[in-house]
Order: C-alpha cells, then structure tokens, then sequence
C-alpha cells in the first residue's frame, strides 16, 4: 500500500496515530505528496480527496489536554489548499496566502515591510506567480520551496535561496524527555519578517492558553515564544528569518522512532532560540563551518534584560541529552536541583550572553580543561585561603 492509500486512510478514517500520520518532517503526508507529486504519478485524486475533507481539520482540535490551539485549523488549512494546487495545477494561491497569514498568534509583519507583488525565481518558473504583499504568502512560499527542493527525511537537501543557516540542540519534558533540533535561516525578502517554516514541521499542536491565567501558567505559548524570541534579537535586520523543529537523527521511512513530539507547550526554549539567533547573525560574516556545538544545549526562560530564568522538567531533559549523546547542559544560575548524570555537565550561567559563548563549537576542544578548572574552583575556599 502507498504512502498516499495510508495518509487517505488515517485522514478521513482516523486510521493509525497522529504522531505518524501528519506530524513533523517525516510525517506520512510528506511522503504522500512525493508520490503523488513523482513523474507519472496517477492517483493524484486518492490524496486530494482527504485533503479536503472535513475529517482531517476535526482531528487536528483539541488533542492537548483540552487545551485547544485556535490556530491549527489555518495552518490545516493552508497546508491542504497549497497541496490541492499543486496537484491539480490550478495556481490559485488565495485561500493559502489567507490562512497561512492567520497562522500566527501575533502579526509577524514587521513595520519596514515594503509589500511586494509577486515572487519570480525557479519557484515561480514552476508553480507559476506566487503572491508576497503578505506575511501568508512567504509561508506559502517557503511551503512550495519544500515541495521542489527537500524530501522528507532530509530537509535540506539542497541549500538553495538560502544565505544562512544554524541550529542547536533543544531540550523537551515531554514523554520522559527528548531532544530535537531548533534551526533557523536568513532568506532573501522582507528584512525582519519572522515565520515558522510550516511544512516541514507537518501539523504540531501549539496548545492556545487562552486568558485563563491557570491554563496560561500551565501552558506557556511555545510558538508565541519563539517569535517574540527571534523579532526581539533580530534589531536592525537585513534579512527575512525562518524556523523550524526537526527530529534529532536520521530516518529513511515516515514511520521511523524518529519525530517530532505531536505538540508543545513552554517558554524554556527562549535561551536556545536566542543563541541560535545570535549565531545564524554571526554567520553572514562567513565564518566556516557550524557556530554552535551540536553537544551542547541550554534550557532557560529569557527575561528583558538578558537574565536567563529556571524551567520545569530539567531531570527528564538531562536525561534525553544524555541518552542523545549531549555532554553539556546550560541552565540559569538560579536553577534549583541540578540532576548529576554520568556523562553529563550541567553548568549554571547567568546571562543570556555568557551561554551563547559557552556554547560554541570552539569550546568542544577545550571543555575537558574548563570542566578541570571548574572543579578545582570549587573546591578552593577563598573565605578560609590565608593571604
């Protein structure tokens, strides 16, 4: 059976699981649209048959906790109509641009955005004009960028239209702890325009707090985060930014162990979104090479003025980078109950700053030395050390 027969299956008969039917970038509905997309491919109709049904949009609502995300029923939805037209090659890009430019909490149009008519580039030559005067239609284009130059598993395939490209590792509670990748891209377009790369990311559940302060401390808005997070750093940009979240590792099937979690909560990726910020920035000089360490992470709320803020389900998370093959991990200098883990180095910092320079791939050649000296200082009593 095709992956298009078991995405139709799952879609309109609720067949198989959410986490392997249309979440993250090795998501089944990535799979189905490479082979309805292949030379000769002739059972187009099987996957646009789902893909506009009612079925699929109810079973992406209310799937945390009762914690409803509000938005998921427009990025379902842009999603679904880029997909029926590129299959059916009708070009009428409207109703994405319109859904996907209400995907977003908050406006992500930034106030020295200059509207722009049309996209023309080997996109365009292929799907034909897309529309740029809103935020949607750069999401719309980011979605049909995919569709011509990555294949699930491996998004990146070609590092086309891209001018830089980071990433880090970033720390989950979720199901006992795990360990995904946070990558950010500076792109031709509108400078300081902020958006989440949605393809790739398949459909992932952003549970919406809403205006209970109950829910909204049990809650936290990730994605919000996430793009205050990047706007705020971004200052005086050149660029257009786009993230994502990938699974940590490789696979060669949408059924792999490698995924995405089916949703996500929280405000302690803000000190990893920064520093890979900061990074990505820096890369526009040319440095060579990766600026952060793929061995080292950071779990930490961010406040205004740079000071790094205590997290929940830190053990779960040291455990994930550990069974990962991490050997560091950032926390603030706050943080109560370091866990101790063979291995592992959890190492308390202040600033949001100081992390993102402990953090670089530099120091994977001097950590046995810094841990060393770390050790030896805490052991030093300078209160009792006669002078």
């Amino acid at each position: 059976m095709s992956a298009i027969d078991d995405f139709a299956k799952f879609a309109i008969n609720g067949e198989g699981t959410y986490q392997q039917g249309v979440c993250g970038s090795n998501s089944l509905l990535w799979w189905a649209a490479k082979d309805a997309l292949s030379p000769g491919a002739a059972d187009k109709e099987t996957l646009l048959a789902p893909l506009r049904s009612e079925p699929l949009k109810n079973q992406m609502r209310n799937l945390c906790s009762g914690v409803s995300d509000s938005l998921v029923d427009f990025r379902v939805t842009g999603i679904a109509a880029t997909l029926d037209q590129v299959l059916s090659k009708s070009k009428g890009w409207d109703g994405a641009v319109e859904a996907f430019n209400k995907s977003l909490p908050e406006s992500p149009v930034p106030s020295q955005y200059k509207p722009e008519s049309k996209a023309t580039d080997s996109i365009t030559d292929l799907y034909g004009p897309v529309p740029i005067d809103k935020a949607g239609g750069w999401m719309l284009y980011d979605m049909l960028w995919h569709l011509k130059f990555s294949r699930p598993g491996n998004p990146l395939s070609e590092m086309t239209g891209i001018d830089a490209r980071e990433e880090t590792p970033l720390l989950l509670a979720d199901a006992g702890g795990e360990v995904v990748k946070f990558v950010v891209e500076l792109l031709p377009g509108p400078a300081g325009l902020v958006t989440p790369d949605w393809w790739p990311m398949g459909l992932m559940v952003f549970p919406q707090p809403g205006s209970d302060p109950s829910l909204q401390a049990k809650f936290p808005d990730f994605l919000a985060s996430t793009q205050r997070t990047l706007t705020a750093y971004l200052g005086k940009p050149s660029h257009r930014l786009r993230w994502r979240l990938e699974p940590w590792g490789s696979w060669d099937s949408w059924d792999s162990k490698q995924h995405l979690p089916a949703s996500l909560t929280g405000r302690s990726c803000e000190a990893a979104v920064e520093c890979a910020a900061r990074a990505v920035l820096k890369k526009l000089q040319k440095p060579k090479g990766p600026i952060l360490s793929q061995k080292y992470a950071i779990t930490a709320t961010v406040e205004p003025d740079g000071k790094l803020g205590i997290i929940e389900g830190l053990p779960h998370k040291c455990e994930a980078a550990q069974r990962k093959g991490l050997t560091k991990v950032l926390v603030a200098k706050d943080q109560p109950d370091l866990p101790e883990i063979r291995g592992l180095r959890v190492q308390p910092v202040a600033m949001v700053a100081e992390a993102y320079s402990k953090l670089k791939k530099l120091n994977e050649t001097l950590e046995p030395y810094l841990g060393h000296l770390d050790e030896l200082a805490a052991q030093w009593d300078y209160r009792t050390t006669p002078t």
